[in-house]
């Protein structure tokens, strides 16, 4: 059952960053670090649904483009 509850909390997880990429538009270069960080995050959810090892960078990498996105905008005050 816990499995199943994070296994669910990482796919909510995948979706709700991979919805920055619409707003990431702007800034192409920052855009495809996202989607190639987004792309990472889910080969290590299909790393952790195969062999249950969780690859920490892999899924925090897609939070950390999204938070530059805001840190780019807040220096430019464009959010």
């Amino acid at each position: 059952m816990v499995a199943l509850l994070e296994g669910a909390a990482l796919v909510g997880t995948g979706i709700f960053l991979t919805s920055f990429a619409r707003s990431m538009i702007v800034y192409k270069p920052l855009m495809v670090l996202h989607i190639a960080a987004t792309m990472l995050f889910w080969y290590g959810l299909i790393l952790w649904l195969v062999r249950r090892e969780i690859k920490w960078a892999f899924f925090t990498a897609p939070a950390v483009t999204a938070a530059l996105f805001f840190l780019v905008a807040w220096i430019f005050r464009e959010v």
